[in-house]
């Protein structure tokens, strides 16, 4: 049995040429190779992956690159995904539609996000079509990236979309360096001003969701408390209680604060939770 999938050349360290690929379509496989425009392929191997993003790092060694090939590949770019990318012009490459492919489009939409667990990704939604199992990247008209288009993300042969690269930086740099991703186990949200002020509810990390047999669950945290802090590092919103989280390693143990609601008020408390791969 054989699968492809597209992969973008994320980093060169000297030694080896790292490419990012998605998880799903290599994870049964027992060899790798890596085929480059000429359509000479070399060995690979798994340099790291994260299950909740779906993404894996793949390694080359440099030395099993043939010199024309090595003097003509390079790292991608790597843009930005924020809101001011409403209505750009992007080119979607890869395997998008389940082939090699280039298709150009708009950005349609940047509020949306899809809620990972432990990480909040944005989603650039596109006027161009996919397909489900596919993947590629999108990228401006000056050549640098926007996002990743994730095999498991497009529904069905409709709009195409991509978790916006700002979202995924850290995550692919800890892969990158052959660092395991530490996992809490919730799904959360911000909390928003206005609950903030008419609710009086606490700003930090909202837990909307505690994974069955997690972490998180294990140590005892609930839907509804609000983490307003991790190892002494404030967390005012559920992006910083994912950097935060990016920062430890499995297998540590790390002071999670949070404010529980009681009868008339919030209370404060310190959880100790074990984290895991």
């Amino acid at each position: 049995n054989q699968g492809q999938t597209a992969g973008l050349i994320v980093a060169d360290n000297g030694k080896e040429l790292l490419i990012l690929v998605d998880d799903a379509a290599i994870s049964q496989a027992e060899e790798l190779e890596v085929s480059f425009y000429s359509g000479r392929s070399v060995s690979a191997s798994l340099k790291g992956k994260d299950e909740e993003t779906g993404l894996a790092i793949l390694s080359v060694a440099l030395e099993d690159i043939p010199e024309d090939i090595r003097k003509n590949v390079g790292s991608a770019t790597m843009g930005s995904s924020g809101s001011s990318v409403q209505a750009v012009p992007v080119i979607a490459i890869g395997r998008p539609q389940g082939a090699e492919t280039i298709i150009f489009g708009m950005v349609t939409s940047v509020d949306y996000y899809q809620n990972l667990t432990d990480h909040n990704v944005r989603l650039l939604k596109t006027d161009m079509t996919g397909l489900q199992g596919t993947g590629g990247v999108l990228i401006n008209l000056s050549g640098k990236v926007l996002g990743i288009v994730h095999a498991g993300e497009v529904e069905s042969s409709d709009v195409l979309s991509a978790y916006g690269i700002s979202d995924l930086l850290t995550t692919v740099g800890k892969l990158s360096n052959g660092q395991k991703i530490a996992h809490m186990g919730i799904t959360g949200t911000d909390v928003p001003d206005e609950i903030h002020l008419e609710k009086h509810v606490p700003v930090g990390a909202y837990v909307t969701g505690i994974i069955m047999d997690s972490p998180a669950m294990k140590a005892g945290i609930q839907s509804g408390d609000v983490i307003v802090g991790m190892e002494g590092e404030e967390i005012t919103s559920f992006a910083d209680y994912h950097a935060a989280l990016l920062s430890c390693e499995p297998g540590t143990t790390v002071t999670v604060t949070v404010m529980r609601q009681g009868q008339d008020e919030y209370q404060e408390m310190e959880i100790e939770v074990l984290l895991q791969e």
